[in-house]
């Protein structure tokens, strides 16, 4: 019987794979038609075909452009953090006209996502918008900025003005690469920009504190590769499933923070695999004043889910406030950017876990919802504190399939 050794002391171990793949790489930019866009518009991004043996490599597809000021402006106008993912208010996904998923308000659930990124991730996400404040004041030349920080101040300078959406989802992300060109019909994202007063702030809301985008750009980085490009062409053909999730915008409704004492929910949409629901709580705010990232703490006591008619089906006492912590960190996953103080004093959310086992590496263990049962049911018990209101934004998470075969759509999943 050999004996156990270490992985370093390994004679076969090897540090790195070898035979690596040898191909022309680019990294494109096309003009984007339109070129312009103001707030209201959609987008429409047609995911381009390309050549012969050219795939597109996951994670790189993204639009790049210009953000202005409106004209007459406040001089100490800035943006809101986040800026990439607030520029997008609703996304719709369709393949040759088919939709795989409507999500309204997508803002705020990536949004929220992101503050579970690593520190390090985030510092890198600048053409994103992801920075301090006074960066943002320096990439607008706010009247107010501070310039005592002379490597902040070369990085705005680097930046400036210059923002990028990105165009993420498992689709073109979480299956290899991507081969448009194999497919008979086109993927297609439909973003719908936000009203101004969504994305801009400002300090003296009696002049203009609009915005436009302009120079917008189809940014992608592919690969010529005939092995690469013949391997992703026999897959459509015989049969490749793209796993996602489907995200959806239940409902919001408002909850008064002096009144209401218990909230109950109803979510009754036939799935075959519920993922989680997924509750996220802003407050109002004075237009051109929104701070992307606060989501606030109702004060909730006590959650009671009932399943398909058995209360308390996840929690036999119900889900109580030292649960939400690690409810979110099954979703998310554990970061250096966010604390559980942080969670429970101005960065909450109400995960409800679904699935058999908490890992978002398997696909279709979630709840097995049809139209014969009777859902999932929510009382959600609170404390009264403060006045004004709360906005609940609930989203249904549930599992999805497209499936390919003969380089065409076969079916629609989830």
């Amino acid at each position: 019987m050999s004996k156990s050794i270490s992985d370093v002391l390994d004679v076969n171990r090897e540090y790195r794979r070898p035979y690596g793949l040898k191909a022309e790489k680019t990294i494109n930019r096309i003009t984007f038609n339109p070129s312009t866009a103001n707030p209201g518009d959609t987008l429409y991004v047609h995911i381009p075909k390309l050549s012969d043996n050219v795939v597109l490599v996951p994670g790189s597809i993204g639009l790049i452009f210009k953000l202005n000021k409106g004209t007459g402006a406040h001089a100490n106008n800035t943006l809101v953090n986040n800026i990439g993912h607030a520029l997008i208010s609703r996304m719709r996904v369709l393949y040759g006209g088919e939709t795989l998923q409507d999500t309204q308000r997508i803002d705020l659930y990536n949004i929220y996502g992101d503050l579970f990124l690593l520190k390090r991730e985030r510092d890198n996400m600048l053409r994103e918008g992801i920075s301090s404040s006074n960066m943002r004041k320096l990439r607008t030349a706010a009247g107010d900025k501070v310039t005592t920080d002379a490597a902040e101040v070369a990085l705005s300078q680097v930046h400036g003005s210059k923002y990028r959406i990105p165009i993420n989802h498992p689709i073109l992300d979480s299956h290899g690469v991507f081969y448009p060109k194999a497919l008979r019909n086109t993927l297609t994202f439909e973003i719908t920009l936000p009203p101004h007063a969504s994305i801009t702030i400002s300090s003296d809301l009696s002049k203009s504190y609009t915005y436009d985008l302009s120079n917008i750009e189809l940014e992608y980085e592919c690969i010529v590769s005939e092995d690469l490009a013949r391997e992703a062409q026999v897959a459509y053909q015989v049969s490749k499933g793209f796993y996602y999730e489907n995200i959806l915008l239940h409902k919001t409704f408002t909850i008064d923070k002096a009144a209401t004492t218990v909230v109950n929910e109803h979510v009754n949409i036939p799935r075959r695999s519920m993922t989680g629901i997924l509750c996220l709580f802003t407050e109002s705010y004075t237009a051109g004043a929104r701070d992307t990232e606060k989501f606030v703490n109702p004060n909730i006591t006590k959650v009671e889910v009932n399943v398909d008619g058995m209360p308390n089906k996840l929690y036999s006492k119900g889900m109580l406030p030292t649960d939400f912590w690690d409810s979110i960190i099954r979703r998310y996953g554990q970061t250096d950017n966010l604390t559980q103080k942080d969670f429970y004093k101005d960065k909450f959310a109400l995960w409800v876990d679904l699935r058999t086992y908490p890992s978002n590496e398997i696909h279709g263990n979630g709840l097995l919802l049809n139209s014969t049962k009777d859902g999932v049911k929510l009382q959600i018990n609170r404390e009264v504190h403060g006045t004004g209101n709360i906005t609940c934004h609930m989203y249904v998470v549930a599992d999805a399939l497209m499936e390919i075969v003969d380089s065409d759509l076969k079916s629609i999943l989830y």
